[in-house]
């Protein structure tokens, strides 16, 4: 079993490790491999996070918004594609416009993010007594 030091930002670390080799690498087997590496980040993350939501809706099996356009596997994933598409455009250094485009889409991926990390956190106080949830979160 891994340590809770190690095992917590795991997810994190795939992610950033696949994000720096897709921006940096040039082997097309290194581009292969760095992409499994930040997808399989993406789903360690997603899973996490369905696993440990607290609010109401989410433990009813409702989606927590109101007009869902696709499923709910791919709108988890969104954030994730917007980074991936971001990092692909900020390896085209010929032109400007693909530069602020990609940096766009990475910061508005990591506010997505946040964004979804608060709205989760939703408890109630029979939750909160519980030890177990005490513990993953942060």
């Amino acid at each position: 079993m891994l340590p809770i030091l190690l095992y917590e930002p795991l997810p994190l670390i795939y992610l950033c490790g696949g994000a720096t080799l897709l921006a940096t690498g040039e082997n097309g087997l290194l581009l292969m491999s760095a992409s499994l590496f930040y997808w399989a980040g993406a789903l360690i993350w997603v899973i996490r996070s369905k696993n440990r939501r607290t609010d109401v809706l989410a433990n009813r099996g409702y989606p927590t918004h109101k007009f869902l356009l696709f499923p709910e596997s791919l709108y988890e994933f969104r954030p994730f594609f917007y980074s991936f598409i971001g990092i692909l455009l900020l390896r085209n250094t010929g032109q400007t416009i693909w530069l602020v485009t990609g940096a766009l889409l990475i910061l508005w991926a990591i506010y997505c993010l946040y964004r979804r990390s608060v709205n989760r956190r939703h408890l109630n106080r029979y939750q909160y007594k519980s030890a177990k949830l005490k513990t993953r979160l942060f």
